[in-house]
């Protein structure tokens, strides 16, 4: 019996070390130079920030709509009322939403930039790594601003 115990409590443990080492990873997820790229080849036309999100939102998923928003109506005013860039929060469960969650291949809570290039060119990409930093506002306000500066023709 306490062999059982000891070997439940010591795999919680451990699965608890793995999952969080996840959260404390490199600054950088690869998102930043992939969307540079694309930058450099095609401009930056116009850019899109959506929060995806289901009808039922977990803790997590409602603080990463809020953080997106916050950084971006802080640090992008001006593109936003300029329509450089768009933000918004999209229930993929509501049936209104079907075409903007087909293009951007949402399928549950997810922040997904796209990048429209100067000749129609279409990029989108998964933040998957401003989930990881939600804990830290200023850690998720900074790697928005790693990506949305250069785009947007900010300095970060």
């Amino acid at each position: 019996m306490n062999k059982k115990l000891l070997l439940l409590v010591l795999s919680v443990f451990l699965t608890g070390i793995i999952l969080s080492a996840g959260c404390m990873g490199a600054s950088s997820d690869g998102n930043e130079d992939k969307i540079s790229q694309f930058e450099d080849k095609y401009g930056a036309q116009k850019v899109e920030l959506y929060h995806f999100h289901t009808n039922n939102q977990c803790y997590s998923c409602v603080l990463l709509g809020e953080l997106a928003n916050e950084t971006v109506h802080t640090f992008y005013q001006d593109s936003l009322d300029s329509g450089k860039l768009v933000f918004d929060h999209i229930n993929i469960d509501d049936e209104n939403n079907s075409q903007v969650v087909n293009k951007y291949e949402a399928a549950g809570s997810s922040l997904i930039i796209g990048v429209y290039g100067k000749n129609g060119e279409f990029y989108k990409e998964n933040l998957a790594g401003a989930l990881y930093r939600i804990n830290s506002p200023n850690s998720f306000a900074d790697y928005m601003k790693t990506i949305l500066s250069p785009l947007l023709g900010g300095s970060i």
